[in-house]
């Protein structure tokens, strides 16, 4: 395919698709393809991501939580060296079942998603890692993952008392909480993003 062609000297973006469903990920290929960036691979399990991504290095990878033979695509995630400015945009029906944050990726884009909607999220991506900035408009069902929580916060969520996140949100902007049964409990626990 020529997404696929001379990765070494083009000077797209590369992509590293990890899909387990492989009609979905020819389509996102061919969306992907049209709009200027180069596939370096679409890996239906854990083994076959890391191997792409350490033949070809790429600078996106767009991942399914769930992946062929009972993998997570956190997994790749994890495995992946992303000090060199590797973006992870995180693309599921699965975005409720598990709890991801930012040192999983950038975003998660939730399905059913519209063609146009992954490529916005992934440019999303691309300047998160470039310049740490997100500018909207977001794409429908998209979300940036918000850093961990506190250890007072994890500690709290252990021990079903709830945590109210307060000051600040993704983009650093302050915001108002409304007060409600849970932030007026004694046991409720403050805390920053």
């Amino acid at each position: 395919m020529k997404a696929r062609r001379d990765l070494e000297s083009s000077p797209m973006l590369k992509v590293l698709i990890a899909e387990n469903d492989l009609l979905m990920a020819d389509m996102l290929e061919e969306v992907l393809v049209e709009n200027g960036y180069a596939v370096c691979g679409i890996a239906r399990t854990v083994e076959e991501g890391i191997a792409l991504a350490e033949a070809y290095l790429p600078d996106l990878a767009l991942l399914d939580l769930r992946l062929a033979a009972g993998g997570l695509g956190t997994e790749i995630a994890a495995r992946l060296d992303r000090r060199a400015g590797l973006g992870i945009l995180y693309a599921t029906g699965n975005a409720g079942q598990i709890s991801l944050s930012k040192e999983d990726g950038e975003a998660v884009l939730a399905k059913p998603y519209r063609p146009a909607d992954v490529v916005r999220a992934l440019q999303i991506v691309e300047e998160i890692v470039r310049s740490g900035n997100a500018t909207p408009p977001f794409p429908t069902g998209f979300q940036l993952l918000k850093p961990p929580a506190s250890a007072a916060a994890k500690s709290a969520a252990k021990a079903g008392i709830p945590v109210i996140w307060t000051l600040r949100d993704c983009f650093g902007s302050r915001r108002r909480l409304r007060p409600s049964a849970a932030s007026r409990s004694a046991k409720t626990i403050w805390a920053r993003c």
